[in-house]
């Protein structure tokens, strides 16, 4: 397991570039054995489970492991963000407790897949899940809001580029803050 975080501020603490990258990679007899998902707002944002609906002919050759159908689910995965990070309020003022709220932008990238399928850096719409794996990719913008140290309260207005791409949605989410 890969994790890198980066955060650079820019401007006098108020416009930060933030950076991360996880990969989860596995080998040997048992590699298949678990499965990482990418389609989560900590991941890349914009995507869920029912995204990407399996063709009938990957179903019939994996009628036991369909999971090798959706190209958001796989043994190893690698997942990457940028984000330009501005605070839009600092909280606390006038003796109210209010939470602080900052606004960003965002593109996300990420790949899944299993022993045996081929790894390919283009879009994953250009290609067959069951056998090759290709990168999502989302972007947007959004408002995240640190519910005093305890979760993180976000939304996001999320092109997610594979699915819909002319249709942006809004996705929310609450998460843990580390």
């Amino acid at each position: 397991m890969v994790d890198y975080r980066r955060y650079e501020p820019i401007i006098f603490n108020k416009l930060i570039f933030g950076f991360y990258a996880r990969g989860v990679f596995t080998q040997g007899r048992d590699a298949d054995s678990i499965n990482q998902y990418i389609g989560y707002a900590g991941a890349v944002r914009g995507y869920n489970g029912t995204s990407y609906a399996p063709t009938q002919t990957c179903l019939t050759d994996n009628p036991a492991n369909y999971y090798r159908c959706n190209p958001m689910i796989g043994s190893s995965a690698w997942q990457s963000s940028v984000e330009l990070r501005a605070p839009f309020y600092a909280g606390g003022g006038g003796g109210v407790p209010l939470p602080p709220v900052e606004m960003f932008i965002f593109g996300d990238i990420g790949q899944a897949w299993f022993t045996g399928q081929t790894v390919i850096f283009k879009p994953q719409s250009t290609l067959d899940p069951e056998y090759q794996r290709g990168f999502i990719t989302a972007h947007g913008i959004g408002a995240r809001v640190n519910l005093f140290g305890a979760a993180i309260m976000s939304w996001a207005f999320v092109w997610a580029h594979d699915i819909n791409p002319q249709h942006p949605y809004v996705q929310f989410s609450l998460y843990a803050p580390f």
